[in-house]
Parts: C-alpha cells; structure tokens; sequence
C-alpha cells in the first residue's frame, strides 16, 4: 500500500470529470482510495467520486494498494493535480 496527497488542480470534480478519474482507476488491479477529510471513498465508485464534492485546492490522499500500484498511483494523482 502507498499514498500521496494532492491538491485538486481543477475548479469543481463535476460528474465528467469524476467519470474521467473512474475510468482511469478501473484499468488497474489495485485498490484505489480516495481520502478527504473523514470520508474514504472508493475510487473505481462513480456516485463515491461525485459525492466527494472536490473543488480546487482542496487536498485529497490518493491510496493505492496492488500489483500495479504505483503505477496507479502516479496516474490518478497526475489526473487531480491536473483538474
């Protein structure tokens, strides 16, 4: 398991852009977390990502856990810090 904090780089995670980060944590094998303040949310969950209400410069801990990991890890937190 690793983990990195981001800062959200986007002005709101709207349902395109929740999906985009979905579809990106779906081709890995690797659990994916996504962590904001108490809430863990899964990250290959479309209606979890939404719920989060990420807006810009909010920081979210991406946790990623699995064969590919940290390959998992560094896209999905390129993804955030790119809104």
């Amino acid at each position: 398991m690793i983990f990195k904090e981001v800062v959200f780089g986007g002005e709101k995670l709207d349902a395109e852009k929740a999906a985009g980060l979905v579809q990106r944590a779906m081709r890995y094998d690797s659990d994916v977390t996504l962590e904001t303040g108490l809430k863990k949310i899964n990250g290959k969950s479309l209606m979890g990502v939404v719920a989060a209400g990420l807006r810009k410069g909010g920081r979210i801990t991406v946790i990623t856990n699995g064969d590919d990991e940290k390959r998992a890890l560094d896209d999905i937190a390129d993804y955030l810090n790119r809104g």
